[in-house]
């Protein structure tokens, strides 16, 4: 069954913040759910495992999933998975985390200070990245992003792979500076 979910605020629990389980579409919005004991949200629409369907898992509007003592938001899905305006900083773990069948887009995240990835995601399909600052986070990396997972990569060159890198510059610092530690991460 399809579940919908609008302005909630999950603080401060003994738990997960908010837990959301169906086997049907997921659609949560405007949600807070911060300074909890486990996740700050979970969001899960693989309830009774696949079934051949792929329904989609959304959250809109503003969303404010951190200080918990796990991952900020935790997803999985088998369907398309569009995250938008979400807070996820210093938490314990990751500030998002999850796995889905089909692709991820993410629009307008914060992933500062958490304890491990700003964002830790698995799919064999494509993740969108737009507006989205990743910093600061413990894991080594600030976006752990497994597309296709390591475990089902085949071995192949590939004659040409493209990617699009773009970096925001803050006032003040050198540009050359910034260019250059950009290729030497690369």
């Amino acid at each position: 069954r399809n579940m919908f979910r609008d302005n909630g605020d999950f603080d401060a629990h003994s738990g997960d913040g908010m837990f959301a389980e169906t086997d049907g579409v997921l659609s949560a919005s405007n949600i807070t759910a911060s300074g909890n004991a486990e996740n700050g949200a979970v969001l899960d629409n693989t309830a009774v495992g696949f079934t051949g369907l792929r329904p989609s898992l959304t959250l809109a509007g503003v969303n404010d999933v951190s200080g918990n003592a796990f991952d900020g938001l935790f997803f999985a899905s088998y369907g398309t998975v569009s995250l938008s305006n979400v807070s996820a900083d210093r938490n314990g773990s990751d500030g998002v985390e999850g796995t889905t069948e089909l692709g991820i887009t993410l629009s307008c995240g914060s992933l500062l200070q958490n304890g491990a990835y700003g964002l830790n995601v698995t799919t064999p399909e494509v993740v969108v990245l737009r507006g989205v600052a990743a910093f600061a986070n413990a894991g080594g990396e600030d976006l752990h992003i497994d597309a296709p997972p390591v475990s089902e990569a085949i071995n192949q060159l590939v004659p040409v792979a493209r990617a699009k890198v773009s970096m925001r510059i803050p006032p003040g610092q050198d540009t050359n500076a910034a260019m250059e530690a950009l290729k030497a991460h690369l």
